[in-house]
């Protein structure tokens, strides 16, 4: 466990402990940060990676979220999917 808890740090493992202990299915991040936290929950606890979230900002015009109603859109289908997807 030492090297673990070296390697992700104290925050990182009280996160896992409480995604384990709530038995949480799924972990989705905020698009505007690096997913690779949210990966090693998921790994971890044996939950799903969800995908992201663009919360305060759209995506590029060509991207998931151009629009407000793509955006909410884009939302539904990660929490669809988070909920009855496969890992």
């Amino acid at each position: 466990m030492l090297k673990v808890e070296s390697r992700l740090g104290r925050g990182m493992l009280k996160l896992i402990k409480t995604v384990k202990m709530r038995k949480v299915p799924t972990v989705f991040l905020e698009s505007t940060v690096s997913s690779k936290a949210q990966r090693e929950v998921a790994k971890f606890t044996g939950s799903r990676f969800g995908g992201a979230f663009y919360v305060h900002s759209l995506s590029d015009k060509n991207g998931l979220a151009a629009t407000l109603l793509e955006l909410q859109r884009h939302i539904v289908r990660l929490i669809q999917k988070g909920s009855f997807g496969e890992k």
